[in-house]
């Protein structure tokens, strides 16, 4: 889920469907219904136009990463060279949520 009137954030999703080898993102704006209806299963609000969120279904298992922590999923899920900046996500959430603002 991303801000869908940022720049910086529709050239990230390009830059994502660009090395998306497998397919496996789909994206939606913040702005937008779905946003709206899954962020409040998780608490959150859809208003909150200062992050981006990865949400992660495994079968029952849901999980919903922000800022730095879905990047970092991103980029270990683009594979090859992008991985290696994923091992980043070992530093605290504190210093790279600061690094991501």
């Amino acid at each position: 889920l991303y801000d869908g009137v940022c720049a910086l954030c529709n050239a990230t999703i390009h830059f994502i469907v660009v090395h998306d080898r497998r397919g496996r993102f789909r994206f939606a704006p913040l702005q937008g219904e779905f946003a709206r209806r899954l962020l409040s299963r998780f608490g959150r609000d859809a208003a909150d136009l200062d992050t981006v969120y990865l949400y992660l279904r495994d079968g029952e298992t849901e999980q919903l990463l922000d800022r730095s922590r879905a990047a970092f999923a991103v980029l270990h899920e683009l594979g090859g060279w992008w991985r290696w900046l994923a091992l980043l996500r070992v530093l605290p959430p504190a210093l790279t949520d600061f690094a991501y603002r």
